[in-house]
């Protein structure tokens, strides 16, 4: 028997051959045709059954033509070209070498093996066919209803048979495709809040039982059962012996205890995000230095991986996890598929650099997340001087195996997007790293320094000059020292010169932007670069949070931008820049009079990041608003040692430079009653 072809009906459609390599098959009816094949097998299917089914606006004769066809072509895409293989007259069959997980999900529920069903299960049938009139819509409206109910039995059953003892984080993953399936399961909401339990992530829990009692609550009109109930109250009363934070209430203690950090941005832990099922998704892993001694080049291998990454995002359909979010496993002894479960990724790209001597050596591999099994690797070895030249292969190399038909000419454009000078590449590498893990004074001044060192060896490097712009303007948005206006000045000076090198590139545009609002005040013109820069790069989580912004100061709904900033958190569940993005969104909830949800984003922020004025500001301003004084007290305590300088009146200044020419009218007003709440708790 010939080596099998795999084709792949629920969710979206894929065929594979023996080596895993995709297999094009481009038409709708030939696809329509493997769903129906899959799921009624032996002599089910006639001719003139297919013709009317899918050809039903055409007469017999001409379906039956149509379908013959088409299967004609099927037999070229497939490669299965003998008619003999496809069934005997009148009847139409796959051939014996074709798998489909159809066929596999059926086997596992008969086995009763629950995790191999779950792990089958991507989706609906024909996940991206939308459904129309007729009798091929009628067929798989209710193909999809039996699947469903057979996948819910079955993940429901595997639930069910669980008991306290059992460890839950075993069938996290049908849990989460039972709750896909059916949001009102209380198992599944179970075995879910269990499995956060044992992580000892009592947010989560509370969050799992509240999506519960929005869903499964309904059907006892908004009346949790008493058992989950139970299990809410034991949860929560276990993590206060262990002295675990459930993040809920508010304290004056939690302020003490989160003020212990010093100019470090924590690594949130988000809630673990669905597998994203309708799009390649993919996380580059930090690459690994190993060069002996005195040759390391670390910068070189985050450089790799930051460039990677961003070359990645630009393959259409391919769903790219941010850098910073991978940054966190940098060194960590973590298994892949760990990996992948916390990113929601299929698909993971990690290597390592070795330099010795005059010599680059670069190893990558291509990881199936589910599996940990390797999918395709690698290995370059070439002179330092053509390092980007590795660079660009590797590049090319990993879009191959992931997406044949990727556009080259929009790949190279972001491989091309770096200046062929190995050492300021590896200064901005450098700085980059600053801004990002060391928000310190020293910190920003250690990035300065980088970044014109950088721009020593390349004048005309925009990258650099963009992000220097953006370094001076957070120094001076905050900064105590005379300086203040030099530094806005020296941010502009350079944001202009960075656009005018590069006015395409999306990361100068961002860094551009945040020179623009927080130097300059010009709403307008950060709006400009920032649309244009989403449109380019959709997948950089910095430049859809900071247009999330600044749509809020343009007076655009809040909601919209809470939205944005829900999608760049996806993008990038674990970014270390993800304590700005709370504090946006804070402000968001502020404009919706939300301030129970203000308090929360700016405590989220803080949790992340607890050395940043702006974010004691916002939580000030929420506990303040809501009346909580005592705590609004103990928030601008901490305001007062972050920013000795700090008054009300500046406060209203900082607005005042934010909004520009909006700084009028209500929004005026607006800061004049958070200026009085401020002064109330100072």
């Amino acid at each position: 028997m010939a080596r099998p072809i795999t084709i792949n009906v629920l969710g979206p459609f894929e065929a594979l051959d023996a080596r895993g390599s995709r297999l094009e098959v481009r038409s709708r009816r030939s696809r329509a045709l493997f769903a129906c094949l899959a799921m009624e097998t032996g002599e089910s299917w006639t001719r003139a059954r297919l013709a009317t089914l899918l050809w039903d606006k055409r007469s017999e004769q001409q379906g039956r033509s149509s379908l013959r066809q088409e299967l004609v072509q099927l037999r070229k895409d497939i490669g299965v070209t003998s008619p003999s293989d496809w069934g005997h007259d009148p009847f139409v069959c796959l051939p014996e070498q074709i798998l489909t997980d159809v066929g596999l999900f059926r086997s596992a529920i008969s086995s009763g093996d629950a995790l191999q069903a779950a792990s089958i299960w991507r989706g609906e049938l024909l996940q991206a066919t939308a459904l129309t009139e007729g009798p091929f819509a009628d067929w798989l409206a209710l193909s999809r209803s039996r699947l469903r109910e057979a996948a819910s039995e079955c993940f429901a059953s595997a639930l069910r048979a669980t008991d306290d003892g059992d460890d839950p984080l075993r069938l996290e993953g049908v849990a989460l495709k039972l709750v896909a399936l059916a949001p009102e399961n209380e198992e599944a909401h179970r075995c879910l809040m269990r499995s956060s339990a044992s992580r000892h992530d009592l947010a989560e829990v509370i969050e799992r039982y509240r999506l519960y009692a929005a869903n499964a609550g309904r059907e006892r009109s908004g009346e949790p059962s008493a058992a989950m109930k139970r299990l809410l109250d034991e949860t929560i009363a276990a993590a206060s012996r262990k002295g675990i934070s459930a993040q809920s209430g508010f304290s004056t203690r939690w302020i003490a205890e989160i003020n212990r950090q010093h100019h470090t941005a924590a690594a949130p832990q988000p809630t673990r995000p669905l597998p994203i099922e309708t799009a390649t998704a993919l996380a580059v892993i930090p690459f690994v230095d190993l060069s002996p001694g005195a040759a390391s080049k670390v910068a070189l291998a985050d450089g790799l991986t930051e460039e990677t990454t961003t070359a990645m995002a630009r393959i259409p359909g391919v769903f790219v996890t941010a850098r910073q979010s991978c940054m966190v496993y940098k060194g960590a002894a973590v298994d892949v598929r760990t990996i992948a479960q916390d990113l929601g990724v299929r698909y993971l790209v990690e290597g390592s650099i070795e330099v010795r001597g005059k010599t680059v050596r670069v190893n990558a591999r291509l990881i199936e997340g589910r599996s940990g099994l390797h999918i395709w690797a690698n290995n370059y070895e070439e002179q330092l001087g053509d390092f980007f030249a590795v660079r660009n292969r590797i590049v090319l190399a990993v879009a191959s195996q992931l997406q044949p038909a990727l556009m080259i000419a929009d790949l190279d454009r972001a491989l091309d997007a770096g200046p062929n000078n190995l050492n300021a590449w590896t200064r901005l590498q450098r700085a980059n790293a600053h801004v990002l893990f060391n928000r310190s004074a020293q910190g920003l001044f250690s990035a300065i320094s980088e970044l014109k060192q950088a721009l020593a060896i390349d004048p005309d490097y925009a990258m650099a000059q963009a992000l220097l712009a953006a370094v001076y303007t957070w120094r001076a948005t905050w900064s105590a020292s005379t300086r203040v206006a030099g530094e806005r000045a020296l941010a502009l000076e350079y944001a202009a010169l960075a656009r005018k090198t590069d006015p395409k590139n999306s990361f100068v545009l961002v860094n551009c932007a945040d020179a623009a609002i927080y130097s300059a005040g010009n709403i307008d013109l950060a709006l400009e670069l920032l649309n244009e820069a989403v449109e380019r790069n959709p997948y950089d989580p910095q430049g859809l949070a900071l247009l999330a912004n600044a749509n809020r100061v343009a007076g655009a709904d809040p909601a919209d931008s809470l939205q944005m900033i829900a999608r760049a958190i996806r993008i990038s569940p674990r970014d270390p820049r993800s304590h700005r993005w709370f504090h946006y969104a804070g402000w968001c909830h502020w404009k919706l009079g939300e301030l129970g949800k203000m308090e929360a984003a700016a405590r989220n922020a803080i949790e992340l990041y607890s050395d940043a004025p702006a974010q004691w500001v916002e939580l000030t301003c929420a506990l303040g608003l809501q009346g909580k004084n005592a705590e609004a007290k103990a928030a601008a305590k901490v305001l007062r040692k972050l920013s000795p300088a700090f008054t009300p009146d500046k406060f209203f200044g900082i607005a005042q430079q934010f909004y520009g020419k909006r700084f009028a009218g209500p929004v005026k007003a607006d800061y004049r009653s958070l200026c009085s709440t401020l002064q109330r708790a100072m």
